[in-house]
Parts: structure tokens; sequence; C-alpha cells
């Protein structure tokens, strides 16, 4: 007996959608039904529909990524009506509108086992967000509720926030790219403030003003139970940074706050420094991606994609030296020159934990590298260094190397694209026999893997040995 029919990527359309429905009518064995990307627009929708809304032996049903927003959440809907172990529901991208969205949030009312729902660029719009908060103050499971790209807009974070007085359950929620502007902090401010069960909000891309939705630093303040908070790109700049740290002296439960690529400079570095030197925090940054555990016990920081320059990472390296606990630190893209690696190379030889530490694209020349190279002959804990698109020559290239040979840690080093104009500072080193290559990009690349009785270091250099080797990832930065 046939219980299950998958035509997934069938390009049925639909005319094979209204055979499908005949077959149904017929035919109640039918457990499993997956019509996924099938170019179904409202006319085969509606062909299934007629079959379906009586359907109780459907369990489960996917028709989302057609040509219909009304098919996805035909058969979401069904799903849930006849489903009551069904925990999760991707719509992603599933041409969904407001009045798609309207006979999604009925069937959401009485389910009870939902606990990630994906909405994520659809079109839902402020109505459809009125719909979802109506759910919403019915439902009581805990959810995961994802709104990313769907023109919500202040209207619709209005409603959202206004459920959430009623609503006590959700623990997640992506906002993240719908032109919420900072007029509507209120809002945010309301739903913090309302719902001490929200856990996680993503803010993302709704930067329209010098801080946008910076409101939520209030929300920060007073939501004891809020651990993560995404603004990431949202142009929050030293002002808004201040903001937020003057809300992060006050919060403890914060583990996870993103403020990547936001314009912050040289003062908002200074105030972050304040911040790690006397508070407790359990945070983590993900760009900045900070993690604490308890008692400023900071773990990994990316502060990428910013301007802090040598005076802020100054001050940031004069914070972390009481931290004592810091593994992971990422400053690329930030304007460090020199200087500013003098102050982290004195960081190196007094951080005993520090793993890893990316400085790509900076302004970091030999002079730079030299004082780096002093600080990894002492260190022996770091594990992984990324100079890549600095301004290094093959003069401070061997500074690198002798230092990696004096260390008894493996360590990673990679140099790619600076000015190395050949590889002879590494050729003159007794580990050269070991040496592996790869090119990676037009010019100034090699990956070299060197090893000795008491080391394995590998440093990315010159191209001009390339042959076989393993491809570099991620954690060669």
């Amino acid at each position: 007996t046939v219980t299950a029919i998958d035509l997934t990527n069938s390009g049925i359309g639909n005319t094979g959608a209204q055979y499908l429905a005949d077959l149904l009518r017929v035919n109640s064995n039918i457990i499993k039904l997956l019509l996924g990307s099938n170019r179904i627009s409202d006319e085969g929708a509606k062909y299934l529909a007629d079959v379906l809304q009586n359907n109780a032996t459907i369990l489960e049903i996917d028709l989302s990524r057609n040509a219909s927003g009304y098919a996805a959440v035909l058969g979401a809907s069904i799903q849930l009506r006849n489903n009551r172990e069904v925990t999760y529901l991707n719509l992603e991208n599933s041409k969904i509108d407001s009045q798609n969205v309207q006979l999604l949030a009925a069937a959401l009312i009485d389910n009870q086992t939902l606990q990630r729902l994906d909405l994520r660029e659809n079109n839902i719009g402020p109505l459809g967000a009125q719909y979802l908060a109506d759910a919403l103050c019915e439902n009581a499971v805990r959810m995961t509720l994802i709104l990313r790209d769907n023109a919500i807009s202040d209207v619709g974070l209005e409603h959202l926030a206004n459920a959430l007085n009623t609503n006590k359950t959700l623990n997640a929620l992506d906002l993240s790219w719908n032109n919420i502007k900072t007029s509507s902090r209120r809002y945010l401010t309301n739903m913090f403030q309302c719902n001490q069960n929200l856990t996680t909000v993503d803010s993302t891309g709704n930067g329209q003003e010098d801080y946008a939705v910076i409101g939520v630093a209030i929300g920060i303040r007073n939501n004891k139970n809020l651990t993560t908070v995404n603004l990431r790109c949202n142009r929050l700049d030293d002002e808004g940074t201040e903001i937020l740290c003057q809300a992060l002296q006050l919060n403890r439960s914060i583990v996870t706050l993103d403020l990547r690529s936001n314009e912050i400079t040289e003062n908002g570095a200074e105030l972050l420094a304040k911040i790690l030197d006397r508070n407790e925090l359990c945070l983590h940054f993900i760009l900045i991606r900070l993690t604490l555990i308890s008692f400023m016990i900071l773990i990994k920081l990316d502060l990428s994609s910013n301007e802090i320059g040598n005076e802020g990472v100054q001050l940031l390296a004069n914070a972390f030296k009481k931290t004592m606990s810091l593994q992971t630190l990422d400053l690329s893209i930030n304007n460090i020159g020199d200087e500013g690696a003098k102050y982290l190379a004195n960081l190196l030889e007094n951080q005993t934990e520090l793993q890893a530490l990316d400085l790509r694209s900076n302004r970091i020349t030999d002079g730079g590298a030299e004082f780096l190279a002093i600080a990894l002959k002492r260190n022996t804990i770091l594990k992984r260094i990324s100079l890549w698109q600095n301004e290094i020559t093959g003069n401070g290239a061997q500074h690198l190397m002798n230092a990696l040979q004096h260390n008894r840690q493996p360590t990673i080093l990679n140099i790619y694209e600076n000015r190395l104009e050949t590889t002879n500072a590494v050729r003159r080193e007794p580990l050269y026999g070991f040496i592996r290559s790869r090119a990676l990009f037009a010019e100034s690349n090699c990956f070299a893997w060197n090893r000795s009785q008491t080391t394995t270091s590998r440093i990315f250099t010159d191209h001009s040995d390339t042959q076989n080797t393993q491809p570099i990832n991620e954690e060669d930065f």
C-alpha cells in the first residue's frame, strides 16, 4: 500500500496538482505528501485545498517554494492541524503575503507542539505581522519565530510588541532586515520589559539612523532573562555604543551580543574597555563577539570591521590583560598599524590563554611583525595568528619564521597577500624540506607546513613553489 508521495521539484504544475487531488479523494492511505518546488500556483493550490480540508490522515506535507504563497501555507496549515508532533516548519522564501499568513495564523492558535517557525524572505508586511501577533496572544508554546526580511516596518513591530504583553513563552524572535527605524524603540522596549522569557532577538540590518533600534539597550538593562541580542550592521557608532554600555553595566544575563560592522572608533573601544574592566557580565560578543562566563571570564571577542585604530587597541589590550581568560581575539579591518601591533604583542606576553589572534586587513609592516615575533618567542599558548593583507615584506616574514622555530606550541601563521617578493627568507630555514604549497590567490601566497621535533607550524607566504597540499579550513583564517 502506498503511503507516501514525494514529487519534490518535479514540475507537476497545476495540472499535476489537479490529478493528485483526484487521487487523494479515493485514497485515504497517504500520510506523507511532498510537493515542494513544483510551480503550483493559486489554481493548483485550490484543487488540493478542496480535498485536503477534511483530510485527517496526512501527517507530513510540503507545498513550499511553489509559485503560490497560498500553496505553502495550505500545506503548513494541514500539517499543523493533523500532526500533533510537528515541531518545525520551514516556509522560507515561499511567496507568502499577508493574506496567506492569515490562514497560517489561524492554524497556529490551536497548535501546542510547534517550536520553530521560519518565515524569512516572504512579504507578510505589517498586516501579516498583526495576524501572527493575534495568534501569539492565544498560543502558549515556547517557540522561535523567524520573520527576517518581511517588510514588517514599525507598524508590524507595534503589533508584535503588544502581543508579547500577553504571550510569555516566545523565546526567540528574528526581526532582521525589516525596515524598523529608531522611532520604534518604545515598541522594542515594551517588548523586552513585558516578556521575561524572550532570550534571543535579532535586529540586524534595520539601520536607518545613526544608531537604529538602540532602544534594545533599555531592554538589556531591564530584562534579566535576555541572553542574546543581535545588532550587527546597524551603524551604532560611538554614541550608540555608549547607550549600549550604560545598559550592559546593569545586566548580568546577556551571553550573545552582535555589534559587527558598526563604525565603532577608539572612543567606543574605550567605553567597552571600561565595561570589561569593571563589569561581571556573562557576555558573548559575535562581532563585537564577546564570550564571558561570570565574573568577566572573557573567552572570545570579535571586533572586526570597525574603526578602533591603535588607540582603541591599546585600551582594549589593557583591559584584556586583567581578564586572563581571553582565547580568541578578532581585530581584522580596524586600521591598526605597527603601534597597535606593539600593544597586542605586549598582550601576548602577558595574556597566557590567548589561542587565536586575527589581524587581517590592517596596516602592519615589518616593524609590527617584529614586535609580534618577539612576543611569539615567549608565548607558548597561541595556536593561530592571521596577518593576511597587511604590508609585511620578506624581512618581517623572516622574524616571524624565526619566532615559530623557537616556539614549542604548534602555530598556524597566515600572511597571505603581503609584500613578499620571494620565498628566500623561508627557504633559508632548515624546515624548508617539509614545506607543502598551494596557490590560493593571484600573488604573494604560499601554504607552508614546517615540522621539527618540538613544533608543527604553518606559514602562508609566496606561491612560487606550488604543489600538492591539503585545503585550508576556517581555523586557518
